[in-house]
């Protein structure tokens, strides 16, 4: 999926500050006291709240799916089965009081980024 820009975000994690690119940040998981950052090729960790990160990362790209997992979109391959399923081949659950509002987010976003991509080939 095309992006308009490319955002950084400079975040607190344990052992330091890292800038981290929003094309490389494919989920964040919460347990206990502890936010997982799921990186394509890294995986950091901070003590946070998952409310803190989501405000943090309140672009349209990043969806909440769970009380425990935000995910970035643009990692979303499908939703069906109350699973949202990765490009990477992992799936992450759904609830099923979520499911229909989370389905619908996705496929709206997945529509305006099919648009977007199809206005800048013509």
């Amino acid at each position: 999926m095309g992006y308009k820009e490319i955002k950084k975000y400079c975040m607190h994690f344990v052992g330091g500050e890292r800038i981290v690119s929003k094309n490389e940040l494919m989920y964040v998981e919460s347990y206990g006291r502890k936010v997982f950052f799921q990186l394509i090729n890294n995986q950091y960790v901070a003590y946070r709240k998952l409310d803190e990160v989501e405000r943090e990362l309140s672009d349209h790209d990043f969806l909440r799916i769970h009380q425990s997992y935000l995910v970035n979109m643009r990692f979303i391959n499908d939703i069906y089965g109350y699973q949202a399923y990765l490009t990477t081949g992992f799936s992450l659950p759904i609830p099923r009081a979520r499911y229909r509002d989370v389905r619908e987010v996705y496929l709206y976003w997945k529509n305006e980024c099919t648009m977007y991509e199809w206005e800048n080939i013509l």
